[in-house]
């Protein structure tokens, strides 16, 4: 029984270190790299006004149930989004476990599985979006839809309308989990009915969705789903590796449910949009290898402790890695600093322009929010003419075009981000032709003026 308490155990420390990041981060920057500013920030379009559209294009806003919810709640912005993510981890905890309680796994392996999706996921709920928002909204649904009475199912209908609602990439998701869940059972009307509502939602956004190529890209270097090499969110190195071993048990039980759970793994964690799904499915593969672990009759009692207690160092170190990536990860206060020196339409990273929007409220080149996707496809072509062109003449013209009055230069995008050296592209230009006048600079953000050229 100590040594499974050892596990359980790691549901504490996994509550504890998911509030120790953040609160480490400076208080003008509590969020890690892009996402949570760029939510922010159209939580802030929003409570300018309910109905109004889009202040910088004068067109309609997309409707994200999020961002509009926050909008309504009003308040400190990133304060809310935090408690946001955090609420939304717990519903994805819930629907976890009435998923698990709903399947043959024993009441230890479901308390495992719980244990490991709380030391995985503190890269996605930690670190909130509205993404990851609605990540934990569609697992409470998944896990209200299998209990079978009225009153869960009409509950997880509204949830999978609103997850529905937040994009059609949100959407897909939700009908695989969902509908994918009442497949499984042989319910297939139901499966349908909640497709149905999954995807009224993506009709709305569908026409105007930027980049809907992105449902169909993929990541296949194993490098690019553990958590220890950078990946956000990922699965740790010690979790993988006890998941396969929970995959060969899993097989000998159910071949069936190996191939599905298998399957549905893999998409999860080379899928660039799917990946924030990967965590409950690592967890339930990773519970199966330890319960193994757990159960076989050892010859010496003292390998199967310290192998437990390996594992078990593995995950935690894991989480600490995260920890230690969230609060060292930009943007820094000198970062936000920079970003509120510009003045015009900002010509910079597509990333990094979720911190000028945030700070600055400038309008920017390739924003995802306030463009079609035609006019997003011709801004990457020119971004990418841009980017490694040196001739002023055809670097004008194309400035015109886009009307950009600064550029925002990070130390990230000098030092392989964008560019491989001051003498590359619009870099060279930024820094030698007469084009440009530096306005600011702190070592970390500098923003060029367009003067005469």
């Amino acid at each position: 029984m100590s040594k499974y308490l050892l596990f359980v155990g790691m549901i504490l420390l996994s509550a504890v270190l998911w509030s120790v990041p953040s609160a480490m981060r400076q208080s003008d920057v509590p969020f890690p790299w892009y996402d949570s500013y760029d939510d922010a920030h159209m939580v802030k379009e929003w409570r300018g006004s309910l109905l109004d559209s889009d202040s910088r294009t004068g067109q309609p806003r997309l409707l994200n149930p999020a961002h509009v919810a926050l909008a309504w709640v009003g308040g400190d912005t990133l304060g809310y989004l935090r408690v946001a993510g955090v609420l939304s981890g717990v519903a994805g905890a819930v629907g976890l476990w009435l998923l698990l309680r709903r399947t043959s796994m024993t009441l230890r392996a479901s308390l495992l599985t719980m244990a490991i999706f709380g030391v995985s996921t503190v890269g996605l709920f930690a670190v909130p979006t509205s993404r990851g928002i609605m990540v934990g909204f569609t697992l409470l649904a998944a896990g209200l839809v299998v209990q079978g009475s009225l009153l869960s199912r009409v509950f997880a209908g509204i949830l999978v309308v609103i997850v529905g609602l937040s994009g059609p990439i949100e959407a897909l998701h939700a009908v695989l989990v969902v509908a994918g869940l009442l497949i499984w059972q042989r319910k297939f009307g139901l499966a349908l009915l909640y497709s149905v509502l999954c995807v009224f939602g993506a009709i709305v956004w569908w026409p105007l969705l930027a980049g809907a190529q992105s449902l169909f890209s993929f990541s296949i270097p194993v490098v690019g789903i553990l958590s220890e090499f950078g990946a956000r969110p990922g699965v740790g190195v010690m979790v993988w590796l006890i998941s396969m071993v929970g995959l060969a048990v899993l097989w000998q039980k159910s071949k069936r449910a190996a191939v599905l759970l298998t399957g549905a793994t893999v998409y999860a964690s080379v899928s660039v949009v799917g990946a924030i799904y990967a965590a409950p499915l690592w967890s339930a593969l990773s519970a199966f290898g330890i319960m193994m672990l757990f159960e076989r009759q050892w010859r010496y009692p003292t390998l199967q402790t310290l192998s437990l207690f390996a594992v078990a160092c593995g995950m935690v170190f894991s989480l600490i890695a995260v920890s230690f990536a969230i609060v060292n990860a930009p943007p820094t206060t000198a970062i936000a600093q920079g970003m509120r020196e510009v003045d015009g339409r900002v010509l910079t990273y597509p990333p990094v322009a979720d911190w000028v929007k945030w700070w600055s409220d400038a309008e920017v080149v390739y924003d995802t929010h306030a463009s079609s996707a035609k006019v997003l496809d011709e801004q990457a072509s020119d971004l990418g003419f841009l980017w490694y062109n040196r001739d002023a003449k055809n670097a004008t013209v194309v400035l015109d075009r886009l009307g950009v009055d600064d550029v925002v230069v990070t130390k990230a995008m000098r030092e392989g981000q964008v560019w491989g050296s001051d003498e590359e592209g619009l870099l060279f230009l930024l820094d030698k032709s007469e084009m440009f006048k530096k306005g600011f600079s702190n070592g970390e953000v500098e923003v060029y003026h367009r003067g005469l050229p």
